[in-house]
């Protein structure tokens, strides 16, 4: 109970809102997902995805290597909140962005409008609160999409780090560069 009073303090301060458990289908398991499902984490990484932009694709092996290091202590979601046909949930199924993480289709876009996503890949860390999540990071996965050894601020390892230890991260924001997901 006190986990809970230390996140909603801060996150009452910044004028955040709690947002309800995220529900969803994953397109590869066929099986129905929430938030909830990942009650005994630390935090949950929502990470905003495409089949098509390319930087997603700068970043998939890096965000799979996250997975693995914070297997057990965070959970990880794709959400594919595009609208366009090559990006259908046929489509989503057959290119899954990672082997583990569930991947889900938010072709309504109440995900992206809860999270306030606007790019893809973007990314929210969320912790959990009494009666949901709050928002602790969104945005970058890191500060160089396209060159991995010149990578030097590694904004969601940061702030998942930071969420293990009860804490603010340094940065709460930090702009996604990526491609724009188009609201219907």
């Amino acid at each position: 109970m006190l986990r809970f009073i230390w996140w909603l303090i801060p996150a009452l301060a910044q004028g955040q809102t709690v947002i309800p458990a995220i529900q969803g289908m994953d397109v590869v398991s066929g099986k129905p997902y929430t938030l909830a499902i990942c009650s005994g984490c630390s935090s949950m990484v929502v990470a905003f995805t495409s089949n098509e932009c390319p930087y997603d694709a700068y970043y998939r092996d890096r965000m799979t290597q996250l997975e693995r290091q914070f297997d057990g202590k965070t959970g990880f979601v794709w959400v594919n909140a595009y609208t366009e046909p090559e990006e259908s949930a046929t489509a989503m199924k057959s290119r899954p962005p990672s082997t583990r993480a569930p991947y889900l289709a938010d072709k309504d876009q109440k995900v992206m409008e809860a999270l306030g996503a606007r790019k893809s890949p973007e990314v929210f860390v969320l912790v959990p609160v009494s009666g949901g999540w709050k928002i602790l990071y969104q945005g970058a996965i890191d500060d160089n999409p396209q060159v991995v050894n010149d990578v030097h601020e590694h904004f969601l390892e940061a702030a998942i780090e930071a969420a293990a230890s009860h804490r603010l991260p340094e940065v709460t924001e930090e702009r996604a560069v990526g491609c724009t997901i188009r609201r219907k």
